[in-house]
């Protein structure tokens, strides 16, 4: 018998050559930039990275993640380095399921995932994601019962949306089996009912039955483009159509609301209004979060004198916002509504609005909190100069 291998890293196949070098430059390239387990800061050097790879912060928190799970497992280490067999998307699959390993029991899991992911026989199959994650969290139960992954909890009850590529959204819910089909019985007799679609009986059932106020705000402009709905996104001719029968009012958001100025702290609707157009996302570097679910942040505090005004307005998602505020990331915003953003180690990101309005370019901050690069270069200047001189006169 020769050679023991998995079928997608056959040694003669130039497919099978193509997948391990692959997965030999994905795991250098994330190597190179691995952060130090103790010193850096997991939000602002996953967001940091992210931006730097054109990937979400959350796959380069993952990723990150796994590759340092491989510190605690040097067999498992030391096979895929060999077999470059397992690629990041199987590595993440594994760190979730050995998360919560204590340190007596990990020697002997280890041992276990690596004799699991060996090969046997010449062109034997290699395992999913999800075949992994299930093999791995028995091998858990088995040897550190207490650090097993468990199924979802019967329990939980959560309802969320997310965007996807294609302009849609993606509604994942959990909620115990009783209710789910409940709902979903009740959805399918108004679906039947009305001869509709699943999705249209559940509006209709939101629209007939709830009795709250909803705002949506839906930007069209006398150009011919498509509309776009604040936490949508642009819409077809025909969501347009049926997002326009539910319109009761509009208002004009022209460049003179871009200079408003409010003495309050509160931001006006029509306002928050036109800063969510122009923003679209979350401004935070590598963040996608629509500006319909994120906090209107004031640049300069406004308790520090910071008016509120859109040129000193902008979206941020709560984790973004939670970053600025405590003073990890810096942002700096220019007269094209272009935020830059600070990392601790002095490198600098530029996310630019994403919306439908268009940001004046005439529009800037009162020169008093305006600051060019030039301002910041002097100012940083004169703050190391004057902190060195009080260090050598101490």
């Amino acid at each position: 018998m020769g050679e023991l291998f998995f079928d997608a890293c056959a040694p003669d196949d130039p497919l099978s050559i193509h997948y391990m070098n692959t997965n030999r430059a994905d795991y250098a390239a994330w190597r190179s930039v691995l952060p130090d387990p103790v010193l850096d800061d997991v939000g602002v050097h996953s967001c940091r990275i992210a931006s730097r790879l054109g990937v979400s912060e959350t796959l380069a928190r993952q990723n990150f993640d796994a590759l340092l799970m491989l510190h605690s497992f040097p067999q498992l280490a030391a096979l895929i380095e060999q077999m470059a067999h397992i690629d990041l998307w199987r590595l993440r699959a594994i760190e979730r399921a050995v998360i919560g390993v204590e340190q007596e029991a990990l020697e002997a899991v280890d041992r276990e995932i690596a004799r699991y992911l060996t090969p046997r026989y010449e062109g034997q199959h290699l395992p999913g994601a999800t075949a992994i994650r299930n093999r791995v969290r028995k091998i858990v139960l088995q040897l550190d019962p207490e650090a097993a992954e468990r199924d979802e909890d019967e329990s939980r009850r959560s309802l969320g949306f997310t965007p996807t590529s294609g302009g849609s959204s993606k509604m994942v819910g959990y909620m115990p089996m009783a209710e789910a089909k409940l709902i979903e019985d009740v959805l399918r007799g108004i679906a039947r009912k009305l001869d509709c679609t699943m999705v249209d009986a559940l509006i209709h059932l939101i629209c007939e039955k709830a009795d709250v106020k909803v705002v949506l705000n839906v930007y069209e402009s006398d150009v011919k483009q498509p509309a776009y709905l604040d936490g949508a996104g642009f819409l077809s001719p025909q969501e347009t159509e049926r997002i326009m029968r539910l319109v009761t009012s509009t208002r004009k958001l022209g460049d003179d609301v871009a200079t408003q100025v409010s003495d309050s702290y509160v931001v006006p609707p029509v306002m928050a209004a036109y800063v969510r157009g122009r923003d679209g996302t979350c401004r935070g570097p590598g963040c996608s979060v629509p500006a319909a679910r994120c906090d209107l942040d004031h640049r300069i505090p406004f308790g520090q004198g910071g008016p509120t005004t859109p040129a000193n307005l902008h979206s941020l998602c709560r984790t973004c916002h939670n970053r600025k505020t405590d003073g990890v990331m810096k942002v700096v915003m220019d007269a094209m509504g272009a935020d830059h953003w600070i990392f601790p180690d002095g490198s600098v990101v530029v996310t630019t609005p994403d919306g439908p309005i268009r940001w004046p370019s005439h529009v800037s901050m009162d020169g008093k909190w305006r600051q060019s690069w030039a301002d910041r270069a002097a100012e940083r200047r004169q703050r190391r100069r004057s902190e060195n001189q009080k260090e050598a006169a101490a």
